[in-house]
């Protein structure tokens, strides 16, 4: 069985060969040695293979490994890379650590050396991943909820929230849904001033749009039919705190006049009120909007923008900080156990997760997370404990980053359906005048299979049973059409 497998990725034959020797050699465990000779050769077998390691040359025929480092950090940041070269270059040398790269070797490569470094990092990668505690993640309070990161984008989002918090000032959280904007404003409020005072969130796309008014500034007696008694809203709850206002570019123009009114004057007015009530409430909003595109479409107010936005914090979504999943799923793991053994993530289920985008972000990987841990028949998490959803998704985002587009079949995957693969419309029209018969019949066919292969698990003779085929012509025709099994 394959413990390890390396991409070795260098135009001169005789250190193909020499890799080849020293892998080969030593106390080392059983390792599939990969080659390539090109970037693109690379970037294609890396689209389709579960690799740990990559050795590659400095200098390519068609590019230079620093290039190839950004590529594959960018898909998975786990997997560990030595930039080799013959040409020894201090300066190269720091920038090929600072990308990423693990180490950094001049030509002709030391076979024992290259075993060294090989053993070291596998080492460290099996003492991390043995590891019953994170691996210095930054945890920001001590609820189960709390900010899990590693990646300097998150980290620098944090700092501005931190400064930011010893402040009144109102603060604008932008970021996609699922990336944690509320955690950030609990941090601001729990880290500034206000920590004891009470902390209100409200989410305005989640109330009907005749209540929200009513729920954020309260209301009279008698104000209108139901209003059987006063009723204080979330303003008059967040007082001396804070009020963390969630999807605000949903709020209502006439509300959005109210909420001017209660930053500017520190009043509110209660539907039915005569006189206003004084209010002290620091906000923060947050949305998954654009702002700028609501106020030219004339649905959100631009003087209301201005109050809002004094401090800007951009929460990056998932797909940007890869760093950070290894971290969060251990986390989600620990949350999980509750009393029972820990669960642990084989290393192809977590090459699968860290190959995926997550449009869900963070909220979508605990979802997957505990699916997993619920369908995991043992005490590791495999692949096949994954959602097939998932892994041919993240097969298609290999092959786009490989092919420089959708290496399907050439657009963007349909997403509409969960990340599904799409059903085939065999009435549809063809999609540029250019495509011809039998382009369309081969994106049927790739289709087909990929359908097929992802209800069978990835299990080829079944998936053969079921398009009716023999397994040899299905793999013929996965060969002919450049279909890697997404589930191996």
């Amino acid at each position: 069985m394959v413990d390890f497998t390396v991409l070795t990725v260098d135009d001169d034959m005789t250190q193909l060969e020499l890799v080849d020797t020293a892998l080969a050699s030593g106390d080392l465990p059983s390792i599939d040695h990969i080659r390539a000779t090109t970037i693109a050769e690379a970037k294609r077998i890396f689209a389709g293979n579960r690799v740990d390691m990559i050795i590659a040359d400095f200098f390519l025929p068609d590019g230079d490994g620093l290039e190839f480092l950004d590529h594959v950090k960018s898909i998975n940041p786990l997997v560990n890379v030595i930039i080799i070269t013959g040409h020894e270059s201090i300066e190269n040398s720091v920038s090929a650590m600072k990308r990423g790269a693990d180490d950094y070797l001049v030509k002709p490569i030391n076979g024992r050396y290259l075993i060294r470094i090989v053993r070291r990092i596998l080492e460290s990668r099996n003492s991390f991943r043995e590891a019953a505690h994170l691996s210095a993640p930054h945890h920001l309070n001590d609820t189960p909820d709390g900010l899990i990161f590693q990646s300097m984008e998150m980290a620098n989002a944090v700092n501005i929230a931190l400064r930011g918090a010893q402040s009144v000032a109102s603060v604008l959280i932008r970021g996609e849904s699922g990336t944690g904007k509320e955690l950030f404003a609990r941090l601001i409020h729990n880290s500034g001033p206000r920590h004891s005072k009470p902390f209100i969130a409200v989410n305005i796309a989640a109330l009907p749009e005749s209540v929200i008014e009513s729920e954020l500034f309260g209301h009279r007696k008698g104000a209108f039919t139901g209003a059987t008694a006063n009723r204080e809203g979330r303003f008059y709850a967040a007082d001396g705190g804070t009020l963390f206002l969630d999807e605000i570019g949903d709020m209502p123009p006439t509300v959005q006049v109210k909420l001017l009114r209660a930053l500017q004057f520190k009043q509110i007015e209660p539907v039915g009120a005569d006189e206003p009530v004084d209010v002290d409430v620091r906000i923060i909003a947050a949305t998954n909007r654009n702002l700028e595109e609501l106020i030219e479409e004339r649905r959100f107010r631009e003087d209301l923008y201005y109050r809002l936005n004094v401090l800007t914090i951009e929460v990056p979504p998932l797909r940007r900080r890869k760093e950070d999943i290894l971290p969060l799923v251990e986390h989600t793991l620990h949350r999980l156990a509750k009393g029972k053994p820990l669960l642990r993530v084989s290393p192809a289920a977590m090459d699968r997760l860290m190959r995926y985008d997550f449009p869900g972000n963070v909220r979508e990987l605990e979802n997957i997370v505990e699916r997993a841990t619920l369908l995991a028949t043992g005490t590791v998490v495999e692949e096949t404990d994954l959602p097939g959803n998932l892994q041919l998704a993240a097969a298609r985002s290999d092959r786009t980053a490989a092919y420089g587009g959708d290496g399907l079949a050439g657009k963007a995957p349909d997403t509409s359906n969960g990340g599904a693969t799409p059903r085939t419309d065999f009435t549809q029209s063809p999609t540029s005048e250019t495509e011809n018969l039998d382009q369309q019949l081969a994106e049927v066919e790739r289709r087909l299979i990929l359908e097929a292969l992802d209800a069978t698990s990835g299990n080829q003779s079944k998936a053969a049973q079921r398009l009716g085929i023999g397994e040899r012509r299905l793999r013929s025709r996965m060969e002919r059409l450049e279909i890697s099994n997404p589930f191996k």
